[in-house]
């Protein structure tokens, strides 16, 4: 029987890939009124069911993958690229290069003394 959990796990799959951006994108690459996917997500029976698992399944091949070809070039670069930057930010607070402070408030002028 189909659960919701699985559904929410195939679509974060799916999604994780960039092989779909909503689940709009999802219903339109199944050839499916939006509403009802989107109710098998909220709502579930009687939306939900094998029978969409299958054709998601059908339509989407590389969800039989195996766990390591799961991410993109993409997806791993920009990774990369985030932990990289990070890692530059935490060796330039280490070194006193930067200093973490708090944003200081600003005085409220109002409208009426606005440019002046």
């Amino acid at each position: 029987m189909a659960s919701k959990e699985e559904l929410e796990t195939i679509y974060s799959t799916l999604y994780g890939r960039g092989v779909i951006h909503s689940k709009k994108d999802l219903a339109e690459k199944l050839g499916m009124n939006p509403h009802s996917v989107q109710s098998a997500f909220s709502v579930g029976e009687p939306y939900l069911n094998d029978k969409l698992l299958k054709r998601i399944r059908d339509t989407f091949p590389e969800l039989q993958q195996q766990p390591e070809e799961t991410f993109s070039k993409d997806m791993v670069q920009r990774l990369l690229t985030t932990i990289e930057s990070q890692q530059r930010t935490i060796e330039m607070l280490v070194s006193g290069r930067i200093v973490a402070t708090q944003p200081k408030p600003q005085k409220n002028i109002g409208v009426e003394n606005y440019g002046r």
